[in-house]
């Protein structure tokens, strides 16, 4: 009895490591498929992707996944617009910088980053990144104003005003919202070194919202935050 007790027990044993085991070995298969899914790549950049950039970079930063293998990258691996890089400098174990001696950047609008695929291998696996590709916005207008306010000053006119931080302005456009801030029109330009405004004809009881951009033939600069002000009710001034 005793021996059927014991071969009983370690036959319950062995099967209930049997299932455990099975189970242990086909969750660490998944993860081996899900990282193989995911693989070696691009998870960053500098310009970053989507980013409005002022001034045209010389220097394009990629940041990949793992840490990869030093001699697989090369200056020709990243293009902007369809141009390589002259020179790349290998900043820590998983982040490059690709240098060019003059800029890929010529024109206003959008910029397109890639890297060529299967050119940068990791150190540990040696797998090759994947394609990779990311645009950013080059504008060339003047720098965008800052601190707008605004302040009601009758029952139908609103104060704006603002920083000045462009030197090469020829003006600047001012836009209005009525619900919100969702959506914005122009309703008129100032002139250049000018910081405030006052816009008239509004009705009582009112809330607006507003943001000023700088222009100039090279275009137009960033907006500047938005600012908001309530119209009262009454004869609350001249008009």
């Amino acid at each position: 009895m005793v021996l059927r007790f014991f071969a009983q027990l370690l036959c319950g044993i062995s099967q209930f490591l049997s299932r455990h085991v099975r189970g242990l070995c086909r969750l660490a298969s998944f993860g081996l498929v899900r990282f193989a899914r995911l693989g070696f790549r691009v998870t960053g950049s500098s310009p970053a992707a989507g980013q409005v950039v002022s001034a045209a970079p010389l220097d394009f930063t990629v940041n990949f996944s793992a840490p990869y293998d030093p001699a697989s990258v090369q200056p020709a691996d990243l293009r902007v617009n369809g141009l390589a890089a002259s020179s790349v400098v290998l900043n820590d174990a998983d982040t490059a910088t690709f240098r060019f001696t003059t800029t890929p950047v010529a024109a206003n609008g959008t910029q397109t980053m890639s890297l060529v695929a299967g050119a940068v291998t990791s150190s540990a696996t040696h797998q090759a990144v994947a394609g990779w590709s990311a645009t950013f916005d080059y504008r060339t207008g003047p720098a965008a104003p800052t601190n707008l306010a605004a302040a009601a000053a009758s029952s139908s006119r609103i104060n704006l005003t603002w920083r000045d931080n462009a030197g090469d302005e020829a003006g600047f456009k001012v836009e209005i919202s009525s619900d919100g801030g969702r959506t914005f029109r122009q309703i008129g330009t100032v002139g250049a070194n000018t910081s405030s405004v006052t816009v008239s004809g509004l009705a009582s009881r009112t809330t607006y919202y507003f943001r000023v951009r700088a222009y100039s033939a090279a275009g137009d600069s960033l907006y500047s935050n938005v600012a908001g002000a309530t119209t009262p009710g009454g004869l609350f001034g001249v008009l």
